[in-house]
C-alpha cells in the first residue's frame, strides 16, 4: 500500500522525520478497506521544492497498533457527529 505525498523540502530537510502517526493510520485504513490488512505500507514524499527529490518511509509490523488508533478515532468522530453505522432490521 503506497501513499504519495507532496511537500516542499530540500535535500538538507530530507533527512528529517517526515512520516507521522497520522500517515500510518491512513495507510492502515486504506489497507483494511481494500481487504489487504497485511499489505506492506509505504509513504513516498515527493519534494515540490527540488525536482526529483523523493524520500520513502516504510512502516513495519511494530506500527500495526496504528490500526487500533484509527478505529478509536473513527468511533470518536462517529459519536461526536451522531453518525451510527450499525445496521438495524
Amino acid at each position: 500500500m503506497i501513499d504519495f505525498k507532496t511537500k516542499p523540502f530540500t535535500e538538507e530537510q530530507a533527512h528529517k522525520r517526515m512520516a507521522w502517526n497520522e500517515h500510518a493510520m491512513q495507510l492502515h485504513a486504506y489497507s483494511h478497506g481494500l481487504g489487504m490488512p497485511n499489505a506492506r505500507k509505504l509513504n513516498v514524499f515527493i519534494s515540490t521544492a527540488v525536482p526529483g527529490l523523493i524520500v520513502g518511509h516504510e512502516w513495519t509490523s511494530a506500527d500495526d497498533y496504528q490500526w487500533d488508533c484509527f478505529q478509536l478515532l473513527l468511533r470518536l468522530w462517529q459519536l461526536r457527529k451522531k453518525y451510527d453505522t450499525r445496521f438495524t432490521n
